[in-house]
């Protein structure tokens, strides 16, 4: 990796339309596309969290990220 330590991450997207609707917003908040997702993603986790409690990742080497992840308080909607 690079000195930023930024992970690289590739998606596809079989609607195309969305990705030209991506770059409609991601220009109007004055982002990049790259940007956009990461921003929608972090809320994305954040409303996840605000449901079912924060997720706790362990940094450990040589895992898989999904056993390295444990939810806590978990909130229970009825």
């Amino acid at each position: 990796m690079g000195a930023n330590k930024t992970k690289v991450t590739g998606f596809r997207i079989e609607d195309e339309s969305i990705l030209k609707k991506l770059g409609v917003i991601a220009t109007k908040n004055c982002r990049t596309r790259n940007k956009e997702v990461e921003y929608a993603l972090k809320k994305y986790v954040e409303q996840y969290e605000n449901l079912y409690g924060e997720i706790q990742i362990e940094e450990q080497e040589k895992e898989e990220p999904s056993q390295n992840i444990k939810i806590k308080n978990r909130k229970i909607l009825s």
